[in-house]
């Protein structure tokens, strides 16, 4: 998700923070953990991404890479080998 938001503009991250948030809290609570903990692990979870997030984009600029470097990740494949 860090990548994602490193990858594109800051205007999309609103949405993407958001259904992060959801997706966090839904996986807690279908794991049979409390509401207010599924939402409160979701927020520090959140939280947590958007600072990272946020302090990536300063340190490295405005995208975090070169079009051309972005061109190569979007490329990237997962070999279904890896993941075992």
């Amino acid at each position: 998700m860090l990548a994602l938001l490193q990858l594109s503009a800051s205007e999309v991250w609103p949405a993407l923070l958001a259904g992060a948030l959801a997706v966090s809290t839904l996986s807690d609570t279908v794991s049979h953990l409390s509401v207010g903990f599924a939402i409160s692990a979701g927020l520090a979870n959140t939280a947590e991404l958007f600072v990272a997030a946020w302090w990536l984009r300063r340190r490295l600029g405005s995208t975090g890479c070169t079009r051309e470097q972005s061109a190569r990740i979007r490329k990237i494949r997962i070999n279904p080998r890896w993941v075992r």
